[in-house]
């Protein structure tokens, strides 16, 4: 069964108050806990803390098209916003937001939960694991970790995310490159880790921008060299003397086309 088809019940609140009158618990995990809810997207908007700035506009309509055929399985995880009444911060599932939005779903269902600290962990650590997430906004994401003061250091990070401390620390010194520099490599979406390094051990930004144009040139020209037909020559078969016997060795020969052959055949005719 579709999970926006289920028993929920639309959640009620007043503009005194944003709290949620329930008394029918559903598990949400063993930490945190909240109700399940059909929400109106029209109350929701994107976490403040969200450490996800960028969304793949295709990957987005993919997504749209499951929820089409399959409705929202997994239920999104809001919080009630301080400063408007009624409304949601999306902690988790903002992507399910948007692509239910792009088919033109009026309500998805949410799980709310109370807890801000609760709210932000969750939002980090949904973020962090997510495969697609550029390096820079895990290191945004990593910084929040201290920030908000779940953890206290990187060794903190690097244990509650179970990877090693030199990643963690290797990641967050990109928060180190100028904002312009940060800005590029999220637009362009240039992930390559050698040229993270090329960029932080240069100083001036000019450099560093001239890096990343050699970076996206090199890429261009490999990917030109890629599609086009390779010119190199190659041996079809061989044809050997010995001991007054002729061998030949025809395995490329035999993959070859037709008119392949027929080519090689006549060359063959003109020599003889």
């Amino acid at each position: 069964m579709r999970i926006e088809n289920a028993k929920m019940r639309h959640v009620k609140y007043s503009e005194e108050s944003t709290q949620v009158n329930s008394t029918r618990p559903s598990v949400f995990t063993e930490k945190f806990r909240g109700e399940y809810y059909n929400i109106d997207v029209e109350k929701l908007i994107p976490f403040h803390k969200q450490a996800r700035k960028y969304f793949n506009e295709i990957a987005l309509e993919q997504l749209a098209e499951t929820i089409k055929l399959h409705g929202v399985r997994q239920p999104l995880t809001i919080i009630a916003t301080e400063d408007v009444p009624g409304r949601y911060e999306v902690i988790s599932g903002e992507r399910r937001l948007r692509a239910a939005i792009m088919i033109g779903l009026k309500t998805v269902p949410c799980i709310i939960i109370h807890d801000k600290k609760a709210a932000v962990e969750i939002a980090l650590i949904e973020n962090v694991q997510r495969e697609d997430l550029h390096a820079l906004e895990l290191a945004k994401a990593y910084q929040q970790f201290l920030e908000e003061g779940l953890c206290e250091n990187k060794t903190e990070i690097a244990a509650k995310l179970s990877i090693s401390k030199s990643v963690v620390t290797e990641i967050m010194q990109l928060l180190t490159l100028p904002n312009i520099i940060q800005t590029q490599l999220l637009e362009q979406n240039i992930t390559s880790r050698s040229l993270f390094r090329d960029l932080l051990d240069e100083k001036e930004i000019t450099k560093m921008l001239s890096v990343i144009e050699k970076y996206k040139n090199d890429k261009a020209e490999n990917k030109t060299s890629k599609a086009t037909p390779s010119n190199r020559k190659k041996t079809v078969f061989k044809v050997m003397l010995s001991l007054g016997e002729v061998i030949i060795d025809n395995k490329v020969f035999n993959k070859l086309s037709l008119e392949e052959k027929n080519k090689i055949k006549e060359s063959i005719l003109k020599i003889l």
